[in-house]
């Protein structure tokens, strides 16, 4: 858009960012840059997805310096350089390429098999690898994830064998726990590396679901209490983690129940896409998603989405974290009638998808 190209503008300003300083504050200042870029965007109309998908870019692009400017910190303090093949992985909203402004750290490393021999050597490094990674990721705007699901983990740091084997025991157990941990690896998507480390995981990971309905079943069973937040008279408002009372988690109580849904019912089609709106699309083409549902639910993530971006920059101007929280009363009456249309068509949408999963 012209807004966005015209001299001055935020998206040239990044620009110019890059490759001024790829230290800690350099990628820092990129991070921080987005806002305003996402404030432009939002302001010349540019859909909410759109504006996701180029933030994931942004955020790879950060990834990939950081594990340079690690790998090559490694090799100077003596650690030699990367001794096999590996690739670095996100999940999550990252994976799903529809990230916000307050992103947390989702990711893992597939490293390529090597002897037993040498675990101890081999993972030793990758250990070092990741501890620096997620500490410089934090210092530069990814906070550490609460879930731990992080290279430093050895759950989400295997030999790509391992990945397989462990991927097999999660949906032959089914425990809690291991369907948690499931839920996450179906959004994995490379980021650096070698991508064929990424893409054998990822078809095992798909392939070994879709032929295990039982597994899909279950995955659901962990997903039941992700309620929309609509009631009988209009939006159900709750309590945010600050005790502000009068909001709506519009991502926990909003998107996440479509995305959740949009990702079981490809899956059961063993879909490779990722992101929620190409599922849909899966879903379409398949016959499992009408005409009219999809352009309702595709209308109903961009503009949920659009007010969670919205918010998050409100905030980070003011000087607050942002979150996924939004006031009710900070929305105009339009916005609020079209946030609880759309709220409904996701419920509508949370409600086949549990009967179809349920069979």
């Amino acid at each position: 858009a012209e807004t966005i190209s015209a001299p001055g503008s935020p998206l040239l300003a990044l620009v110019d960012l890059v490759g001024q300083d790829a230290g800690t504050s350099g990628l820092r200042r990129l991070k921080d840059a987005q806002a305003d870029l996402v404030a432009a965007l939002l302001a010349d109309g540019t859909t909410a997805p759109s504006i996701q998908s180029l933030l994931a870019d942004l955020d790879d692009d950060l990834h990939r310096q950081a594990v340079v400017h690690v790998v090559s910190a490694l090799e100077r303090d003596g650690w030699g350089a990367p001794p096999v093949p590996y690739a670095l992985v996100v999940m999550g909203s990252s994976g799903r390429r529809e990230c916000l402004l307050a992103p947390d750290q989702d990711n893992g490393l597939v490293v390529a098999d090597y002897p037993d021999a040498d675990h101890a050597r081999i993972d030793g490094y990758f250990l070092e690898l990741a501890t620096r990674l997620t500490r410089l990721l934090d210092e530069i705007g990814f906070d550490l994830c609460k879930g731990n699901v992080m290279a430093t983990n050895p759950v989400w740091r295997k030999r790509v064998s391992e990945w397989k084997s462990q991927i097999d025991d999660w949906i032959r157990k089914r425990a809690p726990i291991h369907l948690l941990q499931a839920d996450v690896l179906i959004d994995v998507r490379h980021v650096h590396g070698h991508a064929a480390l990424t893409r054998a995981v990822r078809e095992h990971m798909i392939a070994s679901a879709s032929r295990a309905p039982g597994f899909v079943k279950a995955l659901r069973s962990i997903e039941s209490d992700h309620t929309v937040a609509v009631g009988w008279f209009g939006l159900k408002k709750e309590v945010d983690d600050e005790d502000r009372d009068g909001v709506v988690n519009l991502k926990m109580r909003g998107t996440l129940p479509l995305v959740e849904g949009a990702r079981l019912m490809a899956l059961r089609l063993g879909a490779m896409e990722t992101s929620t709106l190409a599922r849909l699309d899966r879903l379409r083409a398949a016959g499992r998603l009408s005409a009219d549902d999809h352009d309702y639910l595709v209308h109903a993530f961009d503009s949920v989405g659009r007010l969670l971006l919205a918010r998050q920059v409100a905030d980070i101007r003011i000087g607050r974290t942002p979150t996924d929280y939004v006031p009710v009363e900070s929305l105009t009456r339009r916005e609020r009638d079209t946030l609880y249309a759309c709220l409904k068509a996701i419920d509508g949408w949370r409600t086949v998808t549990a009967e179809d999963l349920s069979l």
